[in-house]
């Protein structure tokens, strides 16, 4: 190099000191990036295995509402079956003792198209 003066000297070790001071700047956003680049991965696993739990209990309440829907077809069939017994033999169970008819069951509307409110 050429002869340089003091001034020059001095720009150039402050032009030197501002590359490095950028290089650093760029160094360290670029190692937060890869951080936040980790967590956003950890993140993402996390989520598909929540994601995978949360398939497999769909699938076993699946499997349990198919089980109570049968058990409630077999209990149907069984309570049809019952109701036929008891009307083969007379079944005190299901009678009522004293019938009585309600005075306001076939009550008349007075206005002529109006609605019956008594029933």
């Amino acid at each position: 190099m050429a002869h340089l003066s003091p001034a020059d000297m001095d720009l150039i070790q402050d032009l030197q000191m501002k590359a490095n001071k950028t290089t650093d700047e760029t160094l360290e956003s670029t190692r937060r990036m890869l951080t936040l680049c980790d967590e956003s991965n950890d993140c993402g696993i996390r989520t598909l295995v929540a994601l995978d739990e949360q398939g497999e209990q769909l699938d076993r309440i699946e499997r349990d509402m198919d089980m109570i829907n049968d058990d409630m077809r077999e209990t149907e069939k069984h309570l049809t079956e019952m109701e036929k017994w008891c009307g083969v033999c007379l079944c005190p169970c299901g009678r009522n003792k004293e019938f009585r008819e309600d005075p306001n069951a076939w009550q008349l509307s007075t206005e002529m198209g109006a609605v019956v409110s008594g029933q």
